[in-house]
């Protein structure tokens, strides 16, 4: 019976430590995955970089035209060409005009020569102050004819108003031109703008960053960094 009991006891504690043994022995399972977000932080160094498209233009830039119509009887230069300030440019036909400066100058000579006479007649009371008074308007009638005469000859030479290059020809020569009708484009190359077209509401939050619509352009200029690149330059 003791001995049936020992068998028992002894059987019992084998399973007991074997079980054990297969405890130590079993591998735990690996932790279950997550997914979880993830998210690159950059540097703030372009945080408030904005680019922009924009079209360069000359700083002093002109549309040349005569004051005068006419017939184009030469065109001096070519699109390209460097001129310096007061050069002339193109001339139209001044024989009509000098024609008509002649025709003025008659009228002025004759117009003269009565208010002279009219001036000695007045003096010793041979004219009336009416009589007088006629002879001095056509006088200086005359005189402002004669030098819008004379000003519309200059007018036949187009002259550059500033040193430049010539942009571009709208004309040909020997053609018919009227008064302000553009001829040539003009442009000073020496220093070029930039022009960019800004969102308003851009404009509004830079107002708001410390420049208040009394500040001078200058100020508002000076609180903006803009750099420019030109595409296929380093």
């Amino acid at each position: 019976m003791v001995n049936g009991m020992h068998r028992s006891l002894l059987l019992i504690s084998i399973i007991v430590t074997l079980s054990a043994c297969s405890a130590e022995e079993q591998v735990a399972p690996p932790p279950p995955v997550r997914p979880v977000k993830l998210f690159i932080v950059e540097g703030a160094g372009d945080a408030g970089l904005r680019r922009f498209p924009g079209a360069i233009r000359a700083s002093q830039r002109a549309e040349l035209s005569f004051k005068v119509g006419g017939s184009l009887q030469k065109i001096l230069v070519k699109e390209g060409n460097n001129v310096k300030k007061g050069q002339v440019l193109a001339q139209l036909d001044p024989t009509d005009f000098r024609i008509q400066l002649r025709d003025r100058q008659a009228t002025f000579d004759n117009a003269d020569k009565n208010f002279k006479r009219g001036k000695e007649l007045i003096d010793k009371g041979a004219i009336s102050k009416l009589d007088f008074d006629r002879l001095e308007a056509n006088y200086r009638t005359s005189l402002a004819a004669l030098e819008l005469a004379n000003q519309e000859l200059t007018y036949t030479e187009l002259k550059a108003p500033f040193a430049g290059s010539i942009g571009q020809r709208e004309v040909e020569n020997f053609e018919e031109v009227s008064s302000n009708q553009p001829i040539f484009q003009l442009q000073n190359v020496n220093r070029l703008d930039v022009a960019v077209d800004l969102p308003e509401n851009l404009i509004r939050s830079l107002r708001r960053n410390g420049q208040d619509d009394s500040a001078s352009k200058s100020e508002r200029a000076a609180s903006v960094k803009a750099y420019v690149s030109f595409e296929g330059r380093a």
